[in-house]
């Protein structure tokens, strides 16, 4: 039996009997939250992230924070993480590998702190808006307007 893989199509060449049939969804994508402790600073937290891997097909993520315009910009500063990884990586080399990049910074244990979600191209294009447009609750649109006062003033 020889099986070829398509893009979309998984075909069997079974000679006389070959079967082709739409290829199952594979969750090539993986979603991270990273929550910091607020002793560590933006400038460590940032050089951490940008340890690249090169695994990692390609990669997006944004910071934000939990703090108020005039209040305490800043405050609670985290990322979201969305990778596409290469074909020949498993989704658990990708957990172990962030695990260890940040074992030494935070409890990597503790969900709140560490949350790693393989996800599927549909739940990628979710996040993906998620992440760079307005929230649906208004009562974050304030926190977001304290993302990009964080932004401009750490370039």
């Amino acid at each position: 039996m020889c099986v070829k893989l398509y893009t979309k199509y998984l075909c069997q060449e079974l000679g006389i009997r070959t079967t082709v049939s739409t290829r199952p969804e594979t969750k090539a994508y993986i979603f991270a939250t990273v929550n910091p402790p607020p002793s560590m600073e933006l400038t460590q937290f940032l050089t951490t992230i940008d340890n690249s891997k090169p695994w990692i097909g390609s990669y997006m993520y944004v910071i934000e924070q939990r703090g108020l315009p005039d209040i305490n910009i800043g405050y609670g500063f985290h990322t979201r993480i969305l990778l596409h990884l290469n074909r020949h990586v498993k989704p658990s080399i990708f957990t172990r590998e962030i695990k260890n990049t940040w074992c030494t910074k935070l409890d990597t244990e503790i969900y709140q702190i560490l949350n790693i979600k393989n996800v599927d191209y549909t739940e990628n294009k979710k996040i993906h808006g998620y992440m760079l447009n307005w929230k649906d609750d208004e009562n974050k649109h304030q926190k977001q307007y304290g993302d990009d006062v964080l932004c401009k003033d750490n370039s």
